[in-house]
């Protein structure tokens, strides 16, 4: 599978795989995926194995340190932080590493695209209990209990300052 941006003719097919993903009082509504394609084309990637996509990871831009109610509904271009939505893959898919390659993959893209994407510093997210350790293995710090409430589950704050990761990077080599 090859990581690209998401095209407006697979907003269907993404429409499906986040439905499929997520809770009904969670998963962000074909109009919301719409709008984020729309206003922050450069954050929206989907994972494809030849033309069919089988995986996305979408996010908005915001000037926080913090993910906050309105940081996840409202774009703010040039924001400092890459805010995460949703990281999707196709469940007939799942348990294979697609996501942890999908992530590690989107976070290099955005973190080299200076000209869309220069003020990044950070990326931000809140996940399930469940998920935090897939989180952390694509370089996410897990902070604690989140504020925000979305659904009937616990989220944690997680965050990956990229800063941080180069440093880890340069101190590999």
């Amino acid at each position: 599978w090859r990581l690209r941006p998401m095209q407006a003719a697979d907003l269907p097919r993404a429409s499906e795989l986040e439905a499929a993903s997520y809770p009904a009082e969670e998963a962000a509504s074909p109009e919301q995926l719409e709008y984020r394609l729309r206003v922050a084309p450069e954050l929206f990637y989907g994972a494809y194995e030849g033309s069919m996509l089988i995986g996305f990871v979408v996010a908005t831009a915001a000037d926080c340190d913090t993910l906050e109610h309105d940081t996840m509904s409202v774009h703010s271009p040039g924001g400092t932080s890459v805010c995460v939505h949703s990281v999707v893959v196709d469940a007939s898919r799942r348990r294979r590493g697609i996501a942890l390659a999908m992530l590690l993959a989107y976070v290099d893209v955005i973190a080299l695209d200076w000209l869309r994407c220069g003020a990044t510093r950070r990326f931000l997210l809140v996940a399930k209990a469940s998920l935090t350790d897939l989180y952390r293995k694509a370089g996410f710090e897990l902070l604690g209990p989140s504020a925000l409430e979305h659904g009937a589950d616990q989220w944690f704050d997680m965050r990956l300052e990229l800063a941080a990761r180069q440093q880890q990077r340069i101190a590999k080599l």
